[in-house]
């Protein structure tokens, strides 16, 4: 009996696969620094901590990342 594998959504001969190299985990950089104009007095943000902070100190509310609350299932066609 054939032995197959599951691979990149497939299902591929035990003997045809070929395992992809090891990778290692992703580790992502800090935020660049920059210059919060939304804030009273411009304050120079220079990490994700600051950034929360800043958001939480000064009553601000960041968008674009979050998912749109009365739009339902927008997966739905």
């Amino acid at each position: 009996m054939a032995k197959y594998i599951r691979h990149g959504g497939a299902w591929v001969p035990a003997e045809n696969f070929k395992p992809t190299k090891q990778r290692g985990p992703y580790i992502q950089s800090d935020i660049q620094d920059y210059r919060a104009v939304g804030a009273p007095g411009a304050p120079m943000i220079r990490s994700r901590s600051e950034h929360r902070e800043m958001l939480k100190r000064h009553n601000l509310t960041e968008i674009g990342n979050e998912r749109p609350k009365n739009f339902g299932n927008i997966n739905k066609v």
